[in-house]
């Protein structure tokens, strides 16, 4: 009875933080981002955003629900974020219980993930991911279920739960198919591999089959496009595949056949492996490695079935990703390094128990490690801007309805500032070089003072009629209306 005092302690510790933890990214980055904007603007109907997220629009739509309940939009965004973040703090936490039912692993899994940098730097931003890794958790906790007692309920769950996460990203269809596979090898008999894996396929078509006239209802929904399209994307990624692999032959004459294929496959791979270390905190992921390894224990399936089988999902998924579009970043990787924790808890819970017996440099390592993994969390490198406020609010005071505004920032952010502040009608557009018709607009705002839309004003002989902020972080604002006007710019105009 005591220890499930303690367990709930935990699980209230551990949700109170994280809510705090919100809260204080949410006052230290109180500028929206710029795909925040975006999911703003879908949660309104916005048809243009719509457009731009590809309307995927579970996230919006769940923002707009909240807004409806009388909260300003910014505001029900970062409630809902706050809350996606809160499950993830509370499954991680939960799974870690599940593998060990030991109260002193599950704090260590609690302070991993409470202290984890890059998922605290994300805790102000708002993205689909906090949906994402969220149902991707609870989805990781009915699966070790369902592993450990087959049974529909568990299995029902599992689906639920990546069903939601795919509703955020579309790499949960990934996991919904291929995960069964997982469930072909283990300890028990052949035969009963092959009768739990087709019945584990049996919610996965049924989904897909109640999914499909709904999907086929939205053409440009960009999960109807991977369900009725699927080979369009594997096509693309591998073109652009080749035509990467054939610039390091351009690149590089004396590599042998196949060696540009070779390279590129390296270059993903460890740039995968480069960003799932930054999520994870690479001090962390080094102290890991050097510590001791626990013996077998009730954990053991999902070091050696489950984790092995998401991460090399995750894995293909990832390459998947950076094949198409030739980026990564590490949220992409977050989910994978979430997968992790639950063994990063084992490891040190199994190191805690035995301190005592281990060299004094580890218990220095791990204190020093997690105090840089408290403050690097508490400390937010965004860049301030509070310059954005001050512009939106002057272009909201100083602008006539209908006014066309050049920038070298990002448009849209400057345009949802100022509609904020009451400003109307503006139309903010991105500077775009020497053949931008810059006649057509009315006044520059000018964020760097080394861009070409600066050079532009210099050459204009243009006056500032504001600057706000510094030279580093402000904006210098012109008005060109006179300009349009003097004839000895006429041959300035491209």
């Amino acid at each position: 009875m005591q220890t499930d005092r303690r367990r709930l302690s935990i699980y209230a510790v551990a949700g109170l933080v994280s809510l705090l933890l919100s809260a204080w990214a949410w006052w230290q980055a109180p500028y929206i981002n710029q795909d925040g904007v975006h999911y703003l603007r879908a949660a309104a109907g916005d048809p243009d955003a719509l457009a731009w997220i590809g309307h995927w629009s579970f996230y919006s739509y769940l923002i707009g629900l909240m807004a409806g309940m009388g909260l300003d939009p910014y505001l029900a965004a970062q409630c809902l974020n706050a809350l996606f973040d809160l499950i993830v703090v509370l499954a991680l936490v939960r799974l870690v219980d599940r593998l060990t039912k030991r109260p002193g692993a599950m704090i260590w899994g609690a302070l991993l993930i409470l202290t984890l940098p890059y998922f605290n730097d994300n805790r102000a931003q708002i993205i689909r991911d906090h949906g994402y890794w969220a149902f991707s958790l609870l989805a990781l906790v009915a699966w070790s279920r369902l592993l450990a007692d087959f049974q529909w309920r568990h299995l029902l769950a599992w689906n639920l739960w990546m069903a939601l996460a795919t509703l955020f990203r579309v790499e949960g269809l990934a996991f919904l198919f291929l995960m069964p596979l997982g469930l072909l090898w283990g300890p028990e008999p052949r035969a009963l591999h092959w009768k739990r894996f087709t019945a584990a396929l049996v919610p996965v078509v049924l989904l897909a089959l109640a999914a499909w006239p709904w999907l086929d209802r939205m053409p440009d929904n960009r999960l109807a496009q991977w369900m009725h399209q699927g080979y369009r994307p594997v096509v693309e990624a591998g073109a652009q595949l080749a035509k990467t692999a054939a610039g390091f032959h351009r690149l590089l004459p004396d590599l042998p056949d196949g060696g540009g294929w070779l390279l590129l496959v390296l270059a993903m791979v460890l740039s995968i492996v480069k960003d799932l270390g930054d999520a994870l905190s690479w001090p962390l992921a080094a102290t890991l490695l050097v510590l001791p390894r626990p013996p077998h224990s009730g954990a053991d399936d999902y070091r050696r079935r489950i984790l092995p089988t998401y991460a090399l999902i995750s894995f293909l998924v990832l390459l998947a990703q950076e094949a198409r579009a030739l980026v990564m970043v590490s949220r992409y990787t977050m989910a994978l390094a979430l997968a992790i924790l639950p063994v990063a808890a084992l490891l040190l819970d199994h190191w805690w128990q035995r301190r005592r017996q281990t060299p004094f440099w580890q218990t220095l390592l791990v204190a020093l490690t997690l105090t840089w993994m408290a403050g690097d969390s508490l400390v937010n490198r965004a860049t301030p801007k509070p310059w954005l406020d001050t512009a939106a609010h002057w272009a909201a005071d100083h602008l006539p309805p209908g006014s066309r505004i050049l920038t070298d920032y990002q448009p849209i952010r400057l345009a949802w500032y100022a509609k904020r502040f009451g400003a109307r009608d503006l139309n903010f557009e991105r500077y775009r070089g020497a053949a931008t018709p810059w006649r057509r607009y009315d006044y520059l705002f000018v964020r760097r003072p080394t861009s070409g839309l600066a050079m532009l004003a210099r050459r204009l002989h243009a006056q500032p009629v504001a600057r706000l902020g510094t030279v580093e972080r402000g904006l210098v604002i012109y008005d060109l209306r006179p300009e349009k006007r003097r004839p000895g710019t006429k041959g300035l105009e491209p």
